[in-house]
């Protein structure tokens, strides 16, 4: 069995043999998404070694397990991502745009700053400014998955969207089906970075912004055009459809 504990950089892989041929993982597959150095049994071994390793021993079960890691300090600005299950185009096929922002306003009224933010089909970035409430900033994004997850079930539902509802029941864990959760609306967890100095931030809304543009997804020409961004306040200086905080106003606080 090949368990893989995900990490921010680093994959934490024990490997016991599984004989079933329907657990098969073609080997090539799971390097392909491997960082260049992985934890093989305690010690680092090159993407090459991990190689070499799975093409001679090629029944092995894959179980991917995120590792929720936890934000030590109760206020700063971080760079948050958090994606749907599957990659299941949710916000899209609910049209739950306006759930993040509802969310948003949640946090704003708490003292927190929305300073930027794209929400792609599938997943969301946004980077925010959390102000010390003596509650662990995991904790107050945890709520927001919560609170949007349960809007798009209910839109399922009345959508009558029976295929996907079943599908987000299915991608439970044993762990959430023991603890009565309905569906899974998100991955577990997600992932963060500190954004600690002005220049980082920046080039976190660049990457932020240029997300419709790229890729598979190519929604629109120019960052300005798609909707729900941050991009054509920091291009132009009008707002768009949420308003945002300009990061360089936070110092002036």
């Amino acid at each position: 069995m090949v368990t893989m504990k995900l990490l921010t950089a680093d994959l934490i892989i024990n490997f016991k043999k599984f004989y079933n041929e329907k657990n098969i993982l073609n080997s090539f597959i799971l390097c392909s998404f491997l960082p260049h150095n992985v934890s093989l049994n305690g010690m680092c071994v090159s993407k090459g070694t991990l190689w070499q390793y799975l093409t001679n021993n090629q029944k092995l079960y894959i179980c991917l397990m995120p590792v929720r890691r936890n934000i030590t300090n109760k206020d700063g600005t971080y760079f948050i991502t958090f994606t749907c299950t599957n990659w299941i185009p949710l916000f899209e096929i609910t049209q739950a745009y306006d759930s993040v922002y509802n969310w948003f306003n949640v946090l704003k009224n708490d003292g927190h700053n929305i300073i930027g933010y794209v929400i792609m089909p599938n997943h969301l970035h946004t980077i925010i400014s959390f102000k010390n409430l003596g509650k662990s900033i995991n904790t107050i994004v945890s709520n927001g998955k919560r609170f949007i997850a349960y809007d798009i079930v209910k839109r399922l539902g009345q959508q009558k969207n029976t295929s996907i509802l079943h599908q987000l029941k299915n991608a439970r864990n044993p762990s959430e089906i023991k603890a009565k959760k309905n569906h899974k609306v998100f991955q577990t967890s997600f992932d963060w970075k500190c954004c600690e100095s002005d220049k980082f931030v920046e080039q976190k809304l660049q990457y932020i912004h240029s997300n419709p543009c790229k890729g598979k997804w190519n929604l629109v020409d120019s960052s300005i055009d798609y909707l729900h961004c941050s991009a054509k306040y920091y291009l132009t200086g009008v707002q768009g459809v949420y308003e945002v905080k300009n990061y360089k106003a936070l110092a002036d606080e």
